[in-house]
């Protein structure tokens, strides 16, 4: 737990006040504690936290299996009608097979099969094995000592049975899947970035003043290009609408987000240039905000539909996402 604690405290320096540096962490206190953890445990070892009716109930696991408020990423696990797990979607980027790493925690959390609907039992794992030898191989990144980072690495693929990595994608690529897969369910926020000029996918809290307030706040999703990331979220959105017979409305909008008003953010596909083709699904009242926006002062529109044949304008403007929860009442 110690050695969790400082890698998670270098990780605090590296993205507070604002992100900085090349977006590794180090820290030559957890590198020494996951050493002495690993000269003292199985391969494989967890610490875990354990649950049954005779304590309180695992509040993630309630949440996830039982009452749904919270779901696995959808790029991690598909889900059928009801959000029930009915298959892997990520893959293993050297092998190409579903997430070993993504099963074992998985079947963990839904108490054997990760099919299963799961109860509010399942044990929490804190600390693993599996997560010292990340906080080393990161270490070893950030020092650009190769040799070291591979060989920690695979120990870790070494427990699922994969091929070793030499090389194949890389050494960030690698571990940031590995990371992400193996510290699933563990009470753990990666801070990842989306780059400048990728194009992502976030999902914003927007909490309506006619549901329960006490309710799960509803997520709108919203696919653009990132233009800027540190403690506020620019980010570049396209639609268009066909209004009328034969006509066609390009709107380009300029949004902003708090990094921490965020529930997920999940890059698509990264482009150097401006030229890709932007979708973006908003929920309707949203939709309906950004349209009537276009008449507004502080919206920079273009010329309007002429009266005949087919024509499109373009529109640009900066809505505040923090004012489109505001006037949907959160």
């Amino acid at each position: 737990m110690r050695a969790r604690a400082r890698q998670s405290r270098a990780i605090w320096e590296v993205i507070n006040p604002s992100p900085s540096g090349d977006g590794l962490a180090s820290s030559a206190e957890a590198g020494a504690d996951a050493n002495d953890v690993l000269a003292n445990v199985a391969a494989d070892w967890t610490y875990n936290l354990t649950f049954s009716s005779a304590s309180r109930s695992n509040s993630m696991a309630s949440w996830v299996n039982d009452r749904k408020e919270n779901q696995i990423d959808l790029p991690i696990a598909t889900v059928d009608d009801q959000n029930d797990i009915n298959g892997i979607a990520l893959q293993d980027p050297i092998d190409g097979v579903d997430d070993p790493a993504v099963i074992k925690w998985l079947n963990q959390w839904k108490g054997g099969r990760y099919l299963d609907k799961g109860g509010i039992y399942p044990p929490l794992t804190l600390a693993s094995a599996r997560m010292m030898h990340l906080i080393l191989a990161e270490n070893a990144l950030k020092s650009m000592d190769s040799s070291a980072f591979t060989t920690h690495i695979n120990h870790i693929r070494a427990l699922d049975g994969l091929t070793p990595y030499s090389g194949q994608i890389s050494e960030m690529e690698m571990l940031q899947h590995t990371r992400r897969v193996n510290v699933m369910l563990q009470g753990l926020r990666l801070t990842e970035e989306a780059p400048v000029d990728s194009v992502a996918r976030l999902r914003v809290p927007i909490q309506s003043a006619i549901v329960d307030p006490n309710s799960p706040p509803e997520t709108v999703a919203i696919e653009g290009l990132i233009i800027g990331f540190g403690d506020t979220i620019s980010f570049e959105a396209s639609s268009r609408q066909v209004i009328g017979a034969f006509r066609e409305v390009v709107q380009y909008d300029t949004l902003q987000v708090a990094r921490d008003g965020l529930a997920s953010i999940e890059v698509r596909e990264f482009s150097r240039t401006r030229s890709v083709v932007l979708g973006v699904a908003v929920a309707a009242g949203t939709a309906g905000l950004a349209l009537a926006a276009l008449g507004v002062e502080g919206g920079e529109a273009g010329e309007r539909p002429g009266e005949g044949g087919t024509q499109s304008f373009t529109a640009g403007l900066a809505v505040g996402v923090g004012a489109i929860g505001r006037l949907f009442g959160r």
